[in-house]
């Protein structure tokens, strides 16, 4: 991958703990087998003195909320300089007709916790903490999670791409999840 020239390659973590990341995957061990992953790659990076940048995405969801300032500060301590947050968005049902996505969605009871962590986000961007996305895509969180229209098009599929595990090339994440 390394030597192919990307510019950026991502891995998904979606909490601090082991115990919330595996449920978010519902997989067990995946916490674990991410973060060594990205070692791994770092150490793959120096040997092959590239520029590659490394990206961790996270979803902000209802099953990380309580986390995702902890992750900020796990993935730094990593030596993560870009951390990406996209906020959930339903993406209806998978193919099999069955409904997966509810469970992420952050409910009205947990909204004013959300609104908080939010802001903290947006302080920690403009105090110079390693997220990638603007003071501005931060804000329309807010919005997201109200299940309000976003004022921007999605541009997955033209400046990114996601390749699942059986080497399928997908526009996003969630359409290679559908």
């Amino acid at each position: 991958v390394i030597e192919a020239g990307l510019d950026a390659i991502g891995f998904s973590v979606d909490a601090a703990t082991a115990e919330t990341h595996d449920r978010a995957r519902g997989i067990k061990g995946s916490f674990e087998r991410v973060i060594q992953a990205i070692k791994n790659f770092q150490e793959l990076k120096k040997e092959l003195n590239s520029n590659i940048e490394i990206v961790i995405v996270c979803v902000f969801s209802v099953n990380n909320l309580e986390e995702v300032l902890k992750e900020v500060a796990l993935l730094k301590d990593l030596g993560i300089k870009n951390i990406s947050f996209i906020p959930f968005h339903d993406i209806g049902k998978l193919m099999n007709g069955v409904e997966t996505m509810r469970p992420f969605k952050i409910e009205d009871n947990k909204i004013i916790e959300a609104d908080r962590v939010i802001d903290k986000l947006i302080e920690m961007k403009k105090n110079g903490e390693p997220i990638d996305n603007s003071v501005g895509y931060l804000k329309l969180f807010k919005d997201a999670i109200r299940d309000k229209p976003l004022p921007i098009s999605c541009y997955a599929g033209y400046a990114t791409l996601s390749v699942d595990g059986y080497g399928d090339i997908y526009p996003c994440f969630p359409r290679a999840e559908m």
